[in-house]
């Protein structure tokens, strides 16, 4: 629909090379359109539109609503009123550590401290890598004791080689402050370059700085925590166990996927569970798995010996296990929630048929433990109240929680309690009235829902069969088509062989209740979707026009017999077509009822639903001729007549529909004008507006102007796109053909 499309319209997107690409409309489609960071989405809008979003500016919500269509879980329900999507549970899993393991802990915080104090003595952005590294630290020893000793190792044969400084990637840096998914094999670089980074700062402070041996024996000690570890079960692998236990004694089949955030981890609770029962029920699937090793993983998840699948985040991007299993642990928690939401969306998506059951382990009575279970607990229930994650976790972001979790305090019980206070304040962000206007109210929902059904039901009634124009076309054509088990195997007419089109085509054509392509001499077949912008219709779509509609012809007829009319009419149908000044056509059916008294009908939807009747019957040529011969030329040019006034009528609807959005859009290019070239000149706006008026010498420097006027042919391209689109030619209405329908009551023999 014009109305819907308009705002997406190439004419007025930008110089964007994906919008640019587009013919006539830009979607975009995500599940998670805002990611908690502004950044983030404002470069999704500038993709439709770059005055939704000017520099400088805060992003309102005013403003890009209606480019913005949302659906959230509670708005999706079966035919009989029930919510497709099953609520979920999430249930923490309190782990308490035990003597060693609270020493181990201590080590770890007592090594944290001392690279914060190394960190504040280096400053400047040298202390960046020095944070970074005390919070992997901390992450992999909450995480498990193997990713602590491999993260141990690695520092240590750093600290051992002779190496230069190192330019940290900023992409990794920011992906790691942020807590984003990277690949494992990234996240050990990272933290190879993060140790070089500090000894680099090190060396070049060592009056202030600890020696490197210092370094080494710092590792001696936290390594000596870890062996006094050896002897005892480590306590978060038992807890998952028991856990696993007790999911395997109710229902021996049930598939389960833990998350962690490392590899090391992920391995070690593989070999754990291998070793104690769990023999070739266990799957593996991290970052470094190729291509095939992740499908075969996949697939040995999906054979029943296969119980349980121990994933990293890099690994889990795009698994769609709902169909598979509803049962899912986070071994570990990562620092940004997103992360959380994007794991339990592995079962908590579209196709499960059960209630996801959710676990997550943390820390009994340690600080980042408790305060990361506290939040997620948090947001699972204000996600619950509201519905839409994005509105919740747009407000926690991970660097909020960084700040929360550096540092480490004396009193960390009413630190806890002081955060805790605001992670409330934050989350009830969520829910007021000026956030919650962002999803869509339950009763616009039912209005939209109920206007989707009308325009689907529309569509069914008057709607062609691909599958059977397709082979009526190719056939007429002189090509041919042969089904078999829900397949068309096509041989292209010659004539349409332009080197764009194959020879032959195998076509799924289940869509019209065949079902899908069956075995053929015991393999399964692929064929490709017929879809209306196939290759193959196209060129029938462009040889019927031109062999069945010449415009030279406009004495194409048809009769059909109708039950329900008592003297004999005819239906005219026209294709109206309306250019704009961008060359972008919008083209509808126009049909038009005459009688014999050559009165024309005014009745639009009625007359395109006599097209679309169901009719029958034959009737003899003389007696047509006597029916018709002396009045339908003349009926034919009334219905023409009503036709252009139609389409006249149309236009200036749509020209008024054109102009009052044209009216928004000029305001919005306008004030995107406005802060574009605030945020180029800065300082200079006031000398570059007194040059405009008078045309004197500047003292604006010429890489400052250059930018002006790159903007400013920018926006006039913009501005001249824009009147184009709002600029309608007059309206073409081309005659299609003649529809004589003969009641049945005059003497027709019915066959």
């Amino acid at each position: 629909q014009p109305s819907i499309c308009a705002p997406f319209r190439r004419c007025i997107v930008g110089n964007f090379g994906l919008a640019e690409a587009t013919d006539d409309c830009l979607l975009l489609l995500t599940a998670t359109p805002h990611d908690g960071y502004d950044e983030t989405f404002t470069s999704l809008l500038e993709f439709l539109e770059p005055a939704l979003a000017p520099p400088g500016r805060p992003l309102r919500f005013e403003r890009y609503r209606r480019h913005l269509v949302r659906r959230l879980k509670r708005h999706i329900i079966t035919a009989d009123g029930r919510p497709k999507f099953p609520e979920r549970t999430v249930t923490p899993l309190p782990v308490t550590l035990q003597g060693p393991e609270v020493a181990l802990h201590q080590a770890v915080e007592a090594e944290y401290r001392r690279l914060q104090e190394v960190a504040q003595g280096v400053g400047g952005a040298a202390a960046e890598p020095i944070y970074l590294l005390a919070t992997v630290l901390r992450k992999r020893a909450s995480s498990s004791r193997a990713a602590l000793r491999q993260t141990i190792t690695e520092r240590r044969n750093t600290i051992r080689e002779d190496l230069p400084e190192v330019e940290i990637r900023r992409e990794h840096i920011r992906a790691l402050r942020r807590g984003e998914t990277i690949s494992d094999e990234a996240l050990r670089q990272l933290e190879r370059d993060l140790v070089r980074g500090y000894l680099s700062a090190l060396r070049r402070l060592a009056q202030r700085a600890r020696r490197l041996v210092d370094e080494e024996a710092a590792l001696d000690e936290i390594e000596a925590r870890l062996d006094a570890c050896a002897d005892q079960p480590e306590s978060k692998l038992e807890c998952l166990v028991a856990w696993l236990g007790d999911l395997h004694a109710r229902l021996p089949s049930a598939k389960a996927i833990v998350f962690t955030e490392y590899a090391d981890t992920a391995q070690a609770i593989a070999d754990h569970l291998e070793a104690i029962g769990y023999g070739g029920g266990v799957g593996l699937l991290t970052g470094g798995f190729s291509r095939a090793q992740r499908r075969e993983a996949l697939a040995r998840f999906a054979s029943p010996p296969v119980r349980v699948l121990v994933a990293t985040d890099a690994a889990g991007e795009g698994l769609n296990l709902q169909e598979r299993c509803h049962h899912l642990a986070h071994f570990d928690l990562p620092w940004n929630p997103n992360r959380v939401e994007q794991r339990n969306g592995r079962i908590d998506r579209y196709g499960q048929a059960n209630p996801p059951q959710i676990a997550f382990l943390y820390a009994q009575g340690t600080y980042d433990g408790e305060i990361l279970a506290r939040l997620t607990l948090k947001i699972e229930n204000q996600i619950r109240r509201l519905g839409a994650v994005g509105d919740v976790l747009g407000n926690i972001q991970a660097e909020r929680i960084e700040q929360w979790l550096w540092d480490a305090p004396s009193d960390e019980r009413a630190a806890m309690d002081a955060i805790e206070r605001q992670q409330d304040d934050l989350l009830n962000r969520a829910s007021t009235p000026e956030a919650l206007k962002i999803p869509l109210e339950d009763e616009q929902h039912r209005t939209e829902i109920a206007r989707a059904e009308e325009a689907v039901r529309r569509f069914e009634h008057a709607s062609v069969s691909l599958r059977a124009f397709i082979e009526r076309a190719v056939r007429a054509a002189g090509g041919s088509v042969e089904r078999r088990n829900g397949t068309l195997l096509v041989a292209t007419p010659r004539e349409w062989r332009d080197g764009s089109l194959q020879a032959q085509y195998r076509m799924v054509a289940g869509a019209d209740g065949e079902g899908p392509p069956q075995a053929i001499n015991g393999s399964p077949e692929a064929g490709e979707v017929l879809h209306e912008e196939h290759p193959l219709v196209r060129a029938a779509l462009r040889w019927v026009r031109a062999s069945r509609f010449d415009p030279k012809d406009d004495h194409r007829l048809a009769y059909t017999v109708a039950a329900d009319i008592g003297a004999p009419d005819l239906v005219a149908a026209f294709l109206v077509t309306i250019r704009d000044g961008t060359g972008h056509e919008t083209q509808r059916l126009e049909a038009v009822q005459v009688g014999r008294d050559l009165r024309p009908s005014h009745d639009r939807e009625a007359d395109l639903a006599l097209l679309r009747a169901d009719g029958g019957g034959n009737v003899p040529t003389d007696r047509l001729s006597a029916l018709f011969e002396d009045w339908w030329h003349g009926a034919r040019t009334r219905a023409e007549q009503e036709a252009r006034r139609r389409a006249a009528e149309w236009t200036r609807l749509l020209a008024a529909d054109r102009a009052e959005e044209g009216r928004r859009l000029r305001e919005a290019l306008d004030q995107w004008d406005r802060a574009s070239l605030d945020d180029i000149l800065g300082p200079y706006r006031a000398e570059y507006e007194q040059v405009q008026l008078i045309a004197g010498p500047s003292g604006i420097p010429p890489s400052v102007l250059r930018r002006v006027r790159v903007h400013r042919q920018r926006y006039q391209r913009r501005l001249t796109l824009l009147e184009a689109y709002l600029r309608l030619e007059e309206p073409g209405v081309e005659p299609l053909g003649v529809l004589l329908r003969v009641p049945a009551s005059e003497g027709t023999s019915i066959g």
